[in-house]
Order: structure tokens, then sequence, then C-alpha cells
């Protein structure tokens, strides 16, 4: 290391013009630097407006300015005068976030102007940046300017395909119904500087850049946007051991053999790269090769692995990847996950029960419960649906509808309620077994009591789980972890109603069973005689050719899974007529979105469904009384608690289930960083919450409990020991 400092210092003692550029280079960055500050920190006045009321006297805002140059910005935050005598102005809890909350004995308009004093400090992220720049400026001058004069010609070949493989791809995914996401000049800068670097590390050859440059395209630029589109999350390779066996399970042969080859083509790219760039980096001189290396972990910790300001409460990697471009969004997931990979303190998961415990002790179930004797226990069947969709938005455009009448009166008659958070059928599961947070897969090899299934195990129900798949998101360790007694795997398509017919008047009563069809997944197909396309030709005529086929697979799919629902029913109920029977779709087809964005149809109409938080009715079947509408606040995590007050469980309190219900609170109630508005029988997703309301902290609990009673240390379990004891 000290002959490499020599040597450095003798390439500047022999270079006096560097020497000089360099001393001028750190001038004007601190210059810089000083003179922001110092103009930042002058007060100046600028106003709240957008005001937005979520209370009596208490409103949204943000801060908007007079001066068109000193405002908040990439460079600067913006930090208000908190004194004033005629209102209360509370910042979000951003550092330097423009928008916060207003507390005042008046009523506002949205576009009134109130005067405030604020003033700028510079960013974090910006003076971290400067530092890096002067860092790495002398590698730049020495080696890396000299370097592409040297080679021009490659350097503007590879920009050009570089360039072209970004515009090109997106158009050719978008043909798939892949997400399309907004093009972003950092996603062009950063692939190409990556493409370079590889360039130099594979001693200048061009067939293995090349392979480089398809790696490049195919990790960022394909694998992101399906991630996107499928699981609405960027995708790690920390997510391959549980993401990979699930998307296998359930794939036809065909495409099994064509996702296994492209895998085994792809890991076998990249292992060759990777032996290349250290044959390479040996092979060059000592100095050289500490010089590089040193480059790239700086670069690639600058890039990926820095810590960002997370807005949790506001996760939305779509969002933020049409904003930031994608690979500032992998650095965006890397510091999500690991703020949902904290391990809390004892004492943090004790203060989480206390608040949990302060509503818990206020609920009225009343609202839940279907008949007045609780004790009576019920037979129950929760059954998820893969990918479903009942297509209500659309049923006045069919010529004929596809879905049964029978389903459509029941469906029409039923409450519709919010997705689950995330994409996934995982997630789905989790949520309506435990009523936890879908904030990350949640693989579990301990049993983790208080679940539904233990809770029912507890009160003398035999609990089956039945899966049409096979095992998929490790189920086959995560079901018996929550107390199911029997797990079921392949039972094959549109099964569970026939494993249901031969083995059903063979339980013991009373029983919880627990199903999953993949009846409506993507290569899934029944023969039946609906005939959509050809019954509803004008329909169809909204769709171009290629998503023509996708919207009759996804309507095919989802109208036989409508027939499966009611025949199920019907096989429940011959044997079971008192049982409460509960039917939820996991999450939407996963090409619907985009497959209805890029339709024909009249835009108020496709703005209906791609604006509806609630998309597809939760159906429930309450024995011999019929069909059954849930509550106004029926959310996905409320299901467990619903079917516990129901199956005459009086030992929920304490247990995960009621600790983690969906409380409504001043109106609003949230789905794990999405909070919605009750009103006028709709729930509508809203964007801004006050840190400081009861609604946040009490999600903010929940929180805090999931991921110790699935994440991290479990001190629940201790600490419920020692409430019930005393």
């Amino acid at each position: 290391m000290i002959a490499l400092f020599d040597k450095f210092r003798s390439s500047i003692s022999q270079n006096k013009k560097f020497f000089l550029v360099y001393l001028i280079v750190i001038l004007v960055v601190f210059l810089s630097l000083i003179s922001l500050s110092i103009l930042g920190n002058i007060e100046r006045t600028g106003y709240l407006s957008e005001f937005d009321n979520i209370l009596e006297n208490k409103y949204y805002c943000r801060i908007k300015y007079y001066s068109g140059i000193f405002r908040n910005s990439d460079i600067y935050g913006v930090y208000a005068n908190l004194e004033n005598n005629n209102y209360k102005y509370i910042p979000d809890y951003i550092e330097g976030s423009p928008f916060g909350t207003i507390i005042i004995n008046k009523s506002l308009n949205h576009d009134d102007k109130i005067d405030i004093q604020y003033k700028l400090k510079l960013k974090k992220n910006i003076i971290f940046l400067s530092i890096i720049f002067l860092l790495i400026f002398p590698i730049v001058y020495l080696y890396i300017i000299p370097n592409i004069i040297k080679n021009y010609k490659f350097y503007i070949l590879f920009l050009l395909i570089n360039t072209a493989f970004y515009f090109i791809i997106p158009n050719i995914l978008s043909k798939f119904n892949i997400l399309k996401l907004k093009y972003n000049y950092a996603d062009i800068l950063l692939s190409y500087i990556f493409l370079m670097i590889a360039f130099n590390l594979l001693n200048r050859k061009l067939l293995y850049t090349l392979l480089f440059e398809i790696i490049n395209i195919f990790s960022f630029f394909i694998i992101e946007p399906l991630g996107l589109t499928f699981q609405n999350k960027i995708l790690l390779f920390t997510d391959i051991p549980y993401l990979y066996p699930s998307l296998l399970a359930v794939l036809s042969l065909k495409m099994k053999i064509i996702t296994i080859v492209a895998t085994i083509i792809y890991f076998s790219i990249i292992l060759l790269l990777v032996s290349l760039f250290i044959y390479n980096l040996i092979k060059m001189k000592r100095s050289t090769s500490i010089v590089m290396v040193s480059s790239i972990l700086i670069f690639i910790f600058a890039i990926f692995f820095r810590k960002t300001n997370l807005e949790i409460w506001k996760v939305d990697f779509l969002f933020f990847s049409n904003r930031n471009g994608i690979i500032d969004t992998i650095n965006y997931r890397i510091n999500y996950d690991r703020i949902t990979n904290i391990k809390y303190s004892k004492e943090d998961i004790s203060q989480a029960i206390n608040v949990l415990k302060s509503f818990e002790e206020k609920r009225d179930y009343s609202n839940l419960i279907l008949q007045s004797i609780t004790d009576n226990k019920r037979d129950i069947f929760l059954i998820f649906l893969e990918s479903f969709y009942d297509y209500s938005h659309f049923t006045n455009m069919f010529d004929k509808d596809p879905f049964p009448e029978e389903y459509r009166q029941w469906a029409n008659n039923s409450r519709k309620i919010s997705p689950n958070d995330g994409g996934g059928s995982f997630n789905a599961r989790l949520t309506g077994l435990t009523a936890s947070s879908p904030l990350t897969p949640k693989m579990q090899n301990t049993k983790n009591k208080y679940s539904l299934p233990h809770l029912l195990d507890c009160n003398g129900y035999y609990t089956i789980a039945l899966e049409e798949a096979d095992n998929t998101y490790n189920l086959n360790t995560f079901l018996p972890s929550i107390y199911f007694d029997e797990i079921v795997f392949k039972l094959g398509t549109t099964n569970i109603d026939n494993y249901l017919q031969t083995n059903i008047k063979n339980f013991n009563s009373p029983i919880f069973v627990y199903g999953f069809t993949t009846l409506g997944h993507t290569g899934v197909h029944i023969d039946n005689d609906l005939n959509i396309a050809s019954n509803n030709e004008n329909f169809m005529n909204y769709f171009s050719n290629d998503d023509k086929l996708k919207i009759i697979e996804t309507m095919d799919n989802s109208a036989m899974t409508a027939i499966e629902v009611i025949k199920t029913r019907d096989t429940i109920l011959q044997y079971y007529p008192n049982a409460l029977i509960i039917f939820k779709h996991d999450h939407l087809y996963s090409y619907l979105r985009g497959i209805i964005e890029n339709s024909s149809i009249d835009n108020d109409i496709k703005m209906s469904f791609l604006n509806d938080n609630a998309p597809t009715p939760i159906l429930i079947w309450d024995g011999t009384n019929g069909a059954y509408k849930a509550p106004d606040n029926f959310v996905p995590e409320n299901i467990p608690m619903f079917i516990a007050v129901n199956a005459g469980v009086t030992n929920y309190k304490n247990s995960m289930i009621s600790l983690l219900y969906k409380e409504e609170i001043d109106g609003f109630i949230s789905t794990y960083h999405k909070y919605y508005r009750i009103t006028n029988d709709t729930l509508l997703l809203e964007n801004n919450i006050d840190t400081t309301s009861k609604i946040f902290q009490y999600e903010n609990a929940q929180r805090i409990l999931s991921q110790d009673i699935f994440q991290g240390k479990k001190y629940y379990y201790d600490l419920i020991k020692e409430r019930t004891d005393n």
C-alpha cells in the first residue's frame, strides 16, 4: 500500500498540470459548498398552500416559494420557521421535506396562501457526492480520460449500442404487457459506465464486452420491469430462494424447460465474466489493479449501498422507478430491506403491544359476528382464488356475460375490498391466516402461536390446508409453523372441489379448511364451451391482436373460476349446511392492468378500473342464511378475526390476529403503508397521513410487532406469557 502511495505521489509530482488542476477543482468544490450553504441559510419568505382538510382546523399543506432559485431541490432541503402565533405548522417527518400539517382556527381553500419564513440547508447527499467526486477525480484524470482518448471508437460504439438497447427493450416488453417505465437518463449513464468498466476489466475484448452488455440490459431493463409488473417491487438476488421455486412450481413443462435453460445460460455467463474479471485483475500491474478495484468498490457503494432516507409509509417502487430510474430504485430497495429487517428490542415490542392493547380493549366486534351464539363451533372454509377478477367494470360492454348469473347476484351483493399490499400469492395467504403485514416474505421454520389455525386448533378444530399447486414459497415449512394439522399439495387445477367431494364426509367436525386454487394462473386452461371471443366480438375489438389473446385467457380463467366457486360452495353446503364459506382473490392477473391501459376502451370506464382500490368482491356464504355482505371497513387483514369470532373462539385476545386487526380510526383504515379514507361505502386511497396521528402510531406499532413475530427475536411470545401469567 505504501509502494502504491509512493507511485501515486510520483505520478502527481511528474504531472504538474494535474496537480494544479486538482487544486483548482478542490477549491471550486469547497467554495461552491460554502457559498451554497451561506446563501441557503438566509431567511426568505415563502408560503403555505395546497391545503387539504383532514380534520377540523387541520390541513395537509406544502411550502411553496416566491423565489425561483432558492427552494427545496436535489441540492437543498427546506426548514420552516415554526414560531407563529396564528397557527401551528408541523413539518413532515422526512428531514427537509416541503410537506407538512397546519393547525389553524379558520377554514382554508386548496389554493389559499399563508406566508411563512424558511431557510435552506444542503442535503447530506450533496456533501457525500462531492467527497466521492474529489476522491475519484485523480483516477478519472490520470487513468480514465487517457483510456477514453486512446479507445474512443469503442467508447462511442458502446454508447450507441447501450442507448439503443435502452430505448428498444421497453417497447418490445410493452408488447407483452410488461410495464413500460418512464425513460431516465441516469439509467442510460449508469448502465453505460458499468459497460465501460467491464470493457476495461475484460481487457478491451469486444465479444466479452457484448456478453456483459447482454447481462447488463437483461438484469436492469428486463428482469426489473418484470419484477415491477408481477411483484410490485424491484428484485434482488436475495429474492431468488423463494421466488424461483414458486415460479417453477406453477409453470407448464415447456415454460419450466425454457426458464431453467435461460437461468443456466444467464448465470453461466455471469460466472464466465466474473472469472475473466478476476483473471485480468491478477494480470494487471499491482498498482493499476488496486486502483481499479478501489474505484469499483467506491462506485458500487455510492450507487447501490449508500444510505437513503426512506419514506416507508409511502413505499411505491413503480413510482420511484419512474421518477429516479431503475438503477437508483435498487438502492431504494436495499434501504427498504434494511428497515424491514430491523430487529427491535424487547422494550420496543413491549411499547408496541401497549399501543395495540389500548385499541383491543375498546374494540367492538359486533359488526363481525354473524350469529348471536358465538360458542357454537361452525365448520369454516377459506379459499383463495389465483389472479381472479370478475370484470365488473366492463359487464355493460359485454354482448354475453361469460360469468354465471348466480355468481353475479352473489358478487353484486358482496363487499369489494382492497387487495393485499404488494404482489404475490404468499402475501394473500399470510394476511388471511395471520393478519400480518406482507412487508417481506416470511418463511418460517419455527412454530408461530396465536395465528388463526393455531387458535382454531386450540378450540377443537381440525385444520387442513389444500394446495392445488406444488409447494411454493416454502409453504411446506410455513403452513406447519402456524399449526395446520394436515397439508395436501399437488391436488391439480380445480381439484379442491374434487377433493372435498371425495373426502368431506370423512372430516371430523368442527373443521377449518384453507384452500388455494391455481385456476386463474397464466397458462391454465380448462376445456369449456364459453366461447368468450365469439360471444363478445364488440368487446374484443377494443384490444390489439396480441392483447386480445391475453384478455381472452384471463376472462376464460376467471369465468371458469366463478363457475368453480359456485360448485365448491354447493359441495360444502351439501355436507355442512351451516358452514361459513369465504372466497377471496389473491391479486389481479399480472398483465391485466397493462392490457386495459393499452386498450381503446372509453377513458372514463378504463380509469374506473385502473383507479379502483377495491376491484374484487370478497364472497362470503353464511350457511343457511345465504350470502353475506361484509362491513364497510372490512380489509384482508381482518379475515382471521372475522373467522375466529364466528367460530366461537374466545381466547383471541393477545393473539396476533387481534393485535394486528385493522382498526378504523378517525375515518381511516390502513393496509400496511397504504391508508384509506372510508367514505360513502368506498375506500379512497389517501396519500398523506399525519405522522403524529393515531392511525400512524397504530400502524407503526403493528409493523414493529409483525416484524418481531416473523423476522425478529420473537419477544412477543415472552411478553404475552408474562401478561397472561400475572
